[in-house]
């Protein structure tokens, strides 16, 4: 597993397992709007395919996780998804830990002529 680092406010951190077997994106337009939450249940060559969006997974984003991670053994065998459902309370710790500091207001910032961030 990697896991990516934050270089800035825009960037997210990335968690991967190697091969992967599904993409999980917690995403929302505001704060608790939990509205662009979806996931990418097919991957190709290690890229997702169509979105699927799973109206449960907006309901409560930390159940359904947890949920899904319990399941995968259907997916990538019994040993894999054993040690993936074992993992799946500290997995889904991280992940609410990281959607809410997503959802905290985003620094003040100065923007260049362009727009972009300075400095």
């Amino acid at each position: 597993m990697t896991v990516g680092s934050l270089n800035t406010i825009y960037s997210s951190p990335t968690v991967s397992l190697k091969p992967a077997v599904v993409r999980i994106d917690l995403l929302e337009s505001a704060p608790h709007k939990a509205d662009r939450m979806h996931l990418h249940p097919d991957m190709v060559d290690g890229y997702p395919d169509d979105r699927t969006y799973d109206e449960t997974m907006a309901e409560n984003p930390m159940v359904w996780l947890r949920s899904y991670l319990t399941q995968l053994h259907q997916w990538v065998g019994q040993a894999d998804g054993d040690a993936m459902a074992d993992a799946s309370e500290a997995i889904t710790a991280e992940a609410a830990s990281l959607l809410e500091d997503a959802r905290q207001p985003w620094p003040e910032v100065v923007h260049d002529e362009r727009g972009l961030v300075a400095g």
